[in-house]
């Protein structure tokens, strides 16, 4: 099923897989896909640490070469896109996600 990650004003291309029609192969796809997947969201979605992903890009993007291309698998609701895209909002993002 093809979704769109819209977050903080994010808006990125992403695939999600439909936990009902999926048989999940190994441990971590069911780990992810299930409850520690969506509590993941509440221990980890807050200002600082938004400000933290922020600064994290800030500086692993200095060790890049001019990319500006940018995919995640398994992006949960996108706080990596969305510092990516508060650093350079030119930047082309997507990602993948198992847990709906």
């Amino acid at each position: 099923m093809d979704g769109y990650c819209a977050y903080m004003g994010l808006t990125n291309r992403i695939k999600r897989k439909n936990e009902e029609s999926m048989n999940y192969q190994t441990d971590q796809e069911n780990f992810w896909a299930g409850e520690f997947g969506n509590d993941y969201i509440s221990r980890n979605d807050s200002e600082a640490q938004r400000s933290s992903d922020v600064a994290l890009w800030c500086r692993i993007l200095e060790y890049l070469d001019g990319s500006n291309s940018f995919f995640e698998f398994g992006c949960n609701i996108g706080l990596n896109l969305d510092a990516l895209k508060q650093i350079n909002s030119s930047f082309q993002l997507g990602g993948v996600e198992i847990n709906q």
